[in-house]
């Protein structure tokens, strides 16, 4: 009864814990949903979380990443990254690359604001890195676009340009125009600063007519007044309607709407009204820009087409003046430029030195998987190798076995009998020989049974069995040994005591081995009574015991059996 009461409560107070978690995830979900259609929606509902309710890493790492999307689409700049510093620090090290690129590339807005354009490079490099292992087209865009804008601040158009079209290819895959626009719009910008006018008109035209195709009023009328500049005739509308849209939709143009009506009036050579239109633009504007001076040398021209030169020379005055202070200020701009390239330079070395790295290790680490896949299928075919040789071993044992337990058979009822009707030996003494013959032809059953219960399904059980069947059978070799050298005394007129006397190098295994040869045992015979699963075993004990009688014999050259025979006889006829 206690334990259901303590679950209950548990249970109680867990309810609202959860409740409030799946809530929060809920909203966050949502807010994401309509993030990029309707951005102060999204910041609108991340505003009604309350921090308190936001109980887990993932959690404050997903608001301080959504938060920081909220705010930068809709226009808050802030170079505060203790938000985004929350989504980063989470990201980076158990976020998914989608994660990792979103984390790295807010960062790296944060660092835009702040002025920190190394650490923007930075960022911006390793949201490249995270977004390119990605499908999101969209954030690649953004990567490229933000990375192109840089390096056409610092005047290398070229690779600002190959960055635009790279964002703009990666737009049209999600089929945003409005990004797509402003693209187009930096392409032609960027090939116009590098006298590519006829590719950057095209790309003006690209920008214009995307424009058209989502309504976008104020780019729609600056880019066909762009294109007719550079056409010198207006281009798709005549110039009152133009001047109908400027008018409908004044707070889009704000300052520059002077300007705008200005080069409209030039257009279609109406330089009156061009001048003063141009004059009250430049009336209004402070600080002059680059712009504004190319006006007042305009309205300089005009002056001197009307024969004003009074009015052409003061604002010819008035041009160099202001193209004194602009060039100064671009010669600083140069300055700044140059250490901003040079930042930059820095961060792509650094970039491509860790992407080099990261390429070897992942190298380093394939030759090191290749490497102990090899070891592993070379130690699985050794193995095989060996449990092969070991089954052809088998194999051969059970063939010689079977032929050679019948010759033993024979060998063994024929000097049975020679025993027993050998008179001189004492009776006791022939029975243990007899029984000790008998004893090692019952081994030799067992084990050809163990050959013939395990052997085709289990030859490593067979050798299990052998080799116990071995270490109870060895303890009877000393006795087997001393059985057989009396035997083959008695029977052979005492040939393994002339071998002892002749050869005392010799262990009793070896007088044995010699004694069963002069009884007329086969090499194959002694070496199933011995045990020996291979030849090679016999090979071994032969040698040794040739070695020994040449020791002591040097003329000797025929075989150990004809050489042991060749002694039973001379001691025969003795």
């Amino acid at each position: 009864m206690k334990g259901l009461c303590y679950a209950l409560w548990v249970f109680i107070l867990l309810s609202p814990i959860s409740c409030t978690k799946s809530t929060v995830i809920l909203t966050l979900d949502h807010a994401a949903e309509i993030m990029n259609e309707k951005p102060d929606s999204a910041k609108a509902v991340l505003d009604s979380i309350k921090r308190s309710e936001l109980r887990t890493r993932a959690t404050r790492a997903r608001f301080a990443l959504l938060y920081s999307q909220a705010m930068d689409k809709c226009y808050i700049d802030t170079n505060n990254d203790s938000l985004i510093s929350v989504a980063l620090k989470y990201y980076s090290k158990q976020g998914t690359d989608h994660e990792k690129a979103l984390a790295f590339y807010y960062n790296g807005v944060v660092y835009r604001n702040s002025g920190n354009i190394k650490a923007e490079v930075n960022a911006l490099l390793d949201a490249k890195k995270y977004a390119d292992k990605t499908n999101d087209s969209y954030i690649k865009g953004l990567i490229y676009s933000e990375l192109a804008r840089l390096y056409k601040t610092q005047r290398q158009y070229e690779k600002s340009i190959q960055l635009y079209k790279e964002a703009a290819t990666e737009y049209e895959k999600v089929g945003n125009n409005t990004n797509i626009m402003f693209a187009y719009m930096a392409v032609s910008s960027s090939l116009s600063a590098i006298g590519k006018n006829l590719e950057a008109k095209n790309y003006s035209i690209k920008a214009y007519e995307t424009a058209k195709q989502i309504n976008a009023v104020q780019h729609i009328i600056r880019l066909g007044i762009n294109i007719s500049m550079q056409n010198k005739e207006l281009y798709d509308y005549k110039i009152a309607e133009y001047l109908s849209v400027i008018r409908s939709h004044k707070e889009l143009f704000s300052d520059d709407i002077y300007r705008l009506y200005g080069i409209l009036y030039e257009l279609n050579n109406q330089s009156d009204s061009a001048k003063y239109y141009y004059k009250k633009y430049v009336d209004n504007i402070s600080p002059h820009t680059r712009i504004s001076a190319g006006i007042i040398s305009i309205i300089a021209d005009l002056a001197k087409t009307t024969g004003n030169y009074k009015e052409a020379f003061e604002y010819e005055r008035r041009y160099s003046n202001i193209a004194d202070s602009i060039n100064k200020a671009d010669q600083n701009s140069i300055i700044q430029n140059l250490e901003n390239k040079y930042i930059m330079q820095q961060a792509e070395n650094s970039y491509k030195s860790l992407n080099k790295q990261y390429k070897l290790s992942r190298v380093i680490y394939s030759l090191i998987v290749i490497i102990l896949i090899m070891n592993i299928i070379y130690a699985i075919r050794t193995y095989k190798n060996k449990l092969h040789c070991k089954q052809r071993d088998f194999e051969s044992y059970v063939v010689q076995h079977e032929t050679q337990y019948g010759n033993l058979q024979t060998q063994y009822n024929t000097l049975l009998k020679q025993i027993e009707n050998y008179t001189i030996m004492n009776k006791e003494h022939r029975i243990r020989i007899a029984e000790t013959l008998k004893n090692r032809m019952d081994s030799l059953r067992i084990l050809s049974e163990f050959a013939y219960k395990y052997g085709a399904s289990n030859p490593n059980k067979f050798y299990e069995k052998f080799h116990e069947h071995i270490v109870i059978t060895k303890s009877e070799d000393d006795n087997l040994a001393d059985d057989i050298i009396q035997a083959a005394d008695m029977l052979n007129n005492g040939i393994t005591s002339y071998l002892k006397k002749s050869y005392p190098q010799m262990t009793k295994l070896d007088l044995a081995y010699c004694g069963l040869i002069s009884l007329g045992f086969t090499p194959e015979s002694i070496r199933m009574i011995y045990n020996h699963t291979h030849m090679q075993s016999l090979y071994t004990a032969r040698y040794r015991i040739r070695t020994k009688i040449r020791q002591n014999t040097t003329n000797i050259r025929q075989d150990l059996e004809d050489y042991i025979l060749q002694i039973s006889n001379i001691l025969k006829d003795r």
